[in-house]
């Protein structure tokens, strides 16, 4: 069982396949838990398990966080494919109330995979 050791996180609100992310032939879990304080209040956080072939990691191999107050990162996570076309998988992390000059506009970042994994920067 995989869980994130911080109260009221809400682990696990959206979960959903990463597909590869790191081309090593095994599919990935992709997790989001919006409520993650680390330096921010309710920032949120995704994190990504890779799968293996004695099953999946219940470690996050991956973590990336909304770095802003109140922003609920993570709050919806998925596979985007590959958008961008290198033969690895990408993810896709929402994020409810994003502020961006407009108050709770919400956003979603698009997360590349890599040999490595996923990168730790949005494009």
């Amino acid at each position: 069982m995989a869980e994130s050791d911080q109260p009221a996180a809400w682990y696990g609100w959206s979960v959903g396949t990463a597909g590869d992310v790191n081309g090593d032939g095994y599919d990935d879990v992709i997790v989001g838990s919006h409520f993650v304080d680390n330096g921010e209040t309710d920032e949120g956080a995704a994190s990504v398990c890779y799968g293996s072939p004695a099953g999946l990691h219940l470690w996050a191999a991956w973590l990336a966080e909304g770095n802003q107050a109140g922003a609920a990162f993570g709050f919806a996570v998925s596979t985007a494919g590959d958008v961008n076309g290198d033969g690895f998988a990408d993810v896709i992390v929402g994020a409810r109330y994003y502020d961006d000059g407009e108050t709770d506009e919400g956003a979603a970042f698009a997360y590349y995979g890599s040999p490595a994994g996923l990168r730790l920067w949005p494009y």
